[in-house]
Parts: C-alpha cells; structure tokens; sequence
C-alpha cells in the first residue's frame, strides 16, 4: 500500500522540530551574547569585541549543527527505511495476490540514492543556516555600534534596539532559484517529506514497470490543495489507453514540482487490477475539499503566528528585554486557534508541539561561562555564564545519559512517561519518547536457535518508532509488565509462527502468562520483521490478550492449529 497522506503529513516531525528547536536556541544564545557584550566605546574597543563574540558564536553554532546533522542523517537514513517498508510490503502482497512473481524486485539502490538526496539537502540548509546566523549577528553588532558611536543612542538603548530586531526578524528565510523564501524549519519539512514520498513513488513505479502493471489508483484526502484535488482519488492508465481512464502523467503533473509527488505533496499511487479490483480511495467533492483547505491553512498560519510569538518571548527574555507583548499575541493567537479547531466539525486536531518555537529539553552544546567580560558599568571583570542554564528544568539536565538497556528505561521511565501521558499519535508518541531521552533503538535480544534454518541469526532490535507505535495503540490499557515481557515471550516462547504476509521475513511469538493464584492465563504476542535493506530483525507489534473468557487459552489452541506454526515448547 502507498504510504498514507496522514503517514506522510507527520514522518518529518521529528526532523523538523529539531530544526525549529536550534534556530530558537541560536537566537537565544545570540540575544545572551549581545545583552552582555563588552565596551564598544572605541572603534578598537568595538572590533576587538565583535570578534571575539562572532568567534565564539561560530564556534558554538558550527558544534551545534554538526551535531544536528549526524542525528539528522542517521534519521533519515531509518525514515527512509521505514517508508519504503510501508510503501512496498502490501503492494507486493496485492501483486502475488493477482498472480504476480515479485521474488526479483530489489529497493536497495533506489532507497541509497534517495537517502543520498536527502542528505544532499539537510547538508545544504545546516550550511545556510550557519551562514544566516553569523550574517545575522554581524549585521546587529554594526547597527549597536554606529548606534552609539552617533551619540543618537545610549548603549543600552542600542543593545535594546538590537535585540529587538532578532526578535522580531528572527534568521531570515532560506531563499530558493525561483524566488521561493522559507523559513528553516518549513525548507527542512519540504526537502525531508518530498524525499521520502518521491523515493517510495520510485519504487511503486519500479514494480508497476518490472509487472508490466498499466492502471494506477491516486490517494485522496481532504484539504488537498485545489490545484490537486481535481485529480485525486481517481483511477489512470500509465502504458497505454484502457476504458474511459484519464493518462496518469497528463492528468497528475506526475513528475514535475507542482504535481503529483512535487514539492510538500502527500498524495501516492499504487497498482490497481482493474475489474478484479476494488478502489480504496475516491474522489472527494472539489467544493467540500476547498472548505477544509482553507481550515488546514488557516491552522498553519494561526501555529506560525504563535511559533513567531513564542520565539520572540524566549529571545527577548535571553536579551533581557520585557516579554508582555509576546505573551500577550501568543495569548490572542491561542484563542483564535482554539476557536477554529473547535468549529471545524472534528477535521482538525491541535498539535500543541506546532505551536511551540522551543521545546525546552534542548541543553546548549557548550555548558561553560563566555569568558571574562568587561561590564557595561566599568567596575570589576566577572564571569557572566548563558541565562539558559538559570531556566533549565533540573528532569532536563539530570536526563543527561539514555539507558543501557530497553528493560532498565521500561522499569525506571515508561512509568513517569505513562502517568503523564496516555493518548497521542505515533508523532507524538516520538516527540514524548525523545524528550524522555529514548535512544534510537535498543537490543531486546537475540533471534532464536531454531530460526538459522532461514537463514536467521541476528539481533532483534525495539526502535524508538515502533515503540511509539505501540504506544499510539495501547498506552492506555496494557500494564507495565506487557513491555517488560517482550524479551522472555521472544526467548521463551510457547508458540512460534511464520509470518503469513507474502515477500517478507515476519515471525509471531506466543506465550501464556500464568499470575499467582489465577487459573486462567493471558498472552503475550511479539511480531517482529526484518525492514528493507537491513541485517536485524525488529519488533514491529506487541499484543495482550487478556484472561477473561479464557480469550489467550482460545488463541493459543487456534494457533496450534495453523499452517504457520513452525515451534511449540508447550
């Protein structure tokens, strides 16, 4: 199945967040720096200060985009694993299902080559936003200083006129051949989104061409921008004329920036098989698609608006300036935004992490003082450290090293996690997990003895997005004890079983569970899979069934009974 326009709307949200997070902490740190700058009383004074200010600076900006750019890539490199894994399991199971051999098709170039791009990009955007910074800080440093070497302007009303204006501007906006501008974090979304949506139409085309496949279904979903909405959820023919279907290319703009798999664009297509087939999406009515167009855009301006806000408070309070301004926009974006979700008849939700600039668990990437600088007063040297550190939550600063293993952050984390939060999508889940400093996979154990016989002898592996999915599904009902009993239901299992989706490597394990001075049992099941392109297996689900009406005793002796079954130890 082609990846989902939901699936699509919010792959990028990590990426983009930590993005939109280090453009906020390189205009607090550039406040700090300019609210505690040193004399410029003198033209030798002012240079010799605004070099060792943009010395520093660019020495902590270029640790903190190199350290972004390394998680970014490694990001990327899963996002474009998973999406591929999405995109292509259940299209190859329709294909077998029509009579189709799919035991040659190979996604492993094509995945290297649209990781490759993609990287290409977040490279890209890290450089320019570096260089947008040290423009940015250089152009502020000028303006104080002819401010005050014009006697139009005290220092500290300079200082104040400088820190005002990066609150207000911000970094300017990343500017495209065409014109286009965009902010960091929005050029971030568009290059990461369009990556992963145009790699996983490559591969859908690549097995529709390798079949000789002619019809292509196009999703659908409401709030398509216009232009698209004329042709979405509708049927085409790819090869050549089939019945009263439209050319795919002609009618789509498949292929060019402003259409089908263009810039920003969540639509897919996959093989369709004609009468034997059934469409899952349809074509939304134009007129109905355009009034909640207009609601979804009017959310992402009114979540720019408080983004804008929000970052013009954090900078102003860095560059001690007052804040009641900002607060009280915010304030008034707020209830705009709270007004339209609650009158768009359930189509939109709130994503409280939109609506934020900075999400605060982000710790500066060099914790020491700036050094010894000469007060504005003239009276003795001090050591003026970030006034970040004096706000930083003391959770944040004591979740400095993740945990070694998956059962020590089950038992000493998911608790607190849990007690917190117990709704949320799989995004949010991430962005959950991530604050909480989940590490991006952890070992549960090793795949079994008897799974060498396919050729299996690897590590099965939790990441942080699987388990974020489990979470979107169950984190309201199943106890602590289900996740902490992954690993022995995997080592100790009653019953294990093939996977029975078709193309792909998936095991299920079963074990019943027995508390004391119960009778009837619960289950426990793990699934794991292998994704494309990669050595390890990795848990893609975990199931509780519950005791009452002897539910896991039933399945148990179901699955006994199923041609799948590969071991039983019970």
């Amino acid at each position: 199945m082609a990846l989902t326009p939901s699936y699509l709307q919010s792959c990028t949200d990590g990426i983009e967040k930590d993005f939109q997070d280090l453009v906020t902490e390189i205009l607090v740190d550039m406040a700090d720096r300019i609210a505690h700058a040193g004399s410029m009383t003198s033209t030798t004074e002012y240079l010799n200060e605004k070099l060792r200010v943009l010395s520093l600076q660019q020495k902590y900006i270029n640790q903190a985009l190199a350290k972004l750019l390394n998680k970014s890539e490694a990001d990327i490199e899963k996002l474009m694993e998973e999406s591929t894994y999405k995109s292509t399991r259940e299209t190859m199971a329709n294909l077998e299902a029509h009579g189709y051999d799919t035991s040659g098709l190979e996604f492993a170039d094509q995945i290297l080559k649209s990781t490759n791009v993609a990287k290409g990009e977040l490279q890209n955007l890290t450089r320019t936003t570096g260089q947008l910074a040290t423009s940015k800080m250089t152009q502020l440093y000028d303006q104080a200083y002819l401010q005050v070497a014009s006697g139009a302007y005290s220092y500290d009303q300079a200082v104040t006129n400088a820190v005002k204006k990066l609150a207000k501007e911000g970094l300017d906006e990343v500017t495209y051949p065409t014109g286009t501008t965009r902010s960091v974090e929005a050029a971030v979304r568009v290059a990461v989104r369009t990556s992963v949506a145009q790699n996983a139409l490559q591969c859908e085309e690549d097995m529709l061409d390798e079949m000789d496949v002619n019809l292509v279904e196009v999703s659908s979903h409401l709030g398509a921008r216009p232009s698209h909405a004329v042709w979405q959820g509708k049927v085409y023919w790819r090869k050549y004329p089939e019945k009263n279907y439209d050319n795919f290319y002609e009618a789509t703009g498949y292929g060019t920036p402003t259409g089908l798999g263009g810039y920003n664009c969540r639509h897919q297509f996959y093989a369709f098989f004609g009468d034997d087939d059934e469409q899952t999406y349809h074509h939304i009515d134009e007129t109905l698609n355009e009034k909640y167009y207009k609601m979804e855009q009017q959310q992402r301006a009114y979540e720019r608006k408080m983004r804008k806000w929000d970052r013009e408070e954090k900078v102003l309070k860095a560059g001690g300036q007052d804040t009641t301004e900002a607060q009280r926009w915010k304030s008034y974006y707020k209830g705009k935004l709270n007004s339209l979700v609650k009158n768009s008849d359930g189509f939109l939700k709130r994503d409280y992490s939109a609506e934020k600039a900075w999400s605060g668990y982000k710790q500066r990437h060099d914790l020491q003082t700036y050094g010894t600088i000469k007060p504005k007063n003239g009276t003795a040297a001090k050591q003026v450290s970030y006034s970040f550190l004096k706000n930083t939550s003391k959770n944040a600063i004591a979740m400095a090293q993740p945990y070694t293993t998956y059962e020590r952050y089950i038992k000493n984390t998911l608790p607190k996690i849990l007690q917190a939060n117990n709704t949320g999508s799989k995004s949010d889940w991430i962005k959950i997990l991530e604050q909480n400093n989940f590490k991006s996979e952890y070992k549960v154990t090793r795949t079994p003895e008897i799974l060498k016989s396919y050729g299996i002898d690897t590590d099965i592996i939790l990441t942080l997005s699987n388990l974020a999915y489990i979470l979107s599904r169950h984190s309201s009902e199943y106890s602590l004890d289900t996740y902490l009993q992954m690993k022995s239901t995997i080592e100790d299992y009653d019953l294990l079983l093939s996977g029975n989706q078709s193309g792909n490597r998936d095991f299920r394990f079963y074990r019943l569970f027995t508390e004391e001075g119960e009778t009837n049992p619960y289950g426990i099941e793990v699934v794991i899979d292998r994704q494309v392109s990669s050595t390890m297996e990795f848990v893609v689900h975990l199931n509780y069934i519950g005791k009452k009406k002897n539910k896991a005793q039933k399945l148990y002796r179901k699955l006994m009974n199923d041609s799948h079954l590969i071991d039983t130890k019970k």
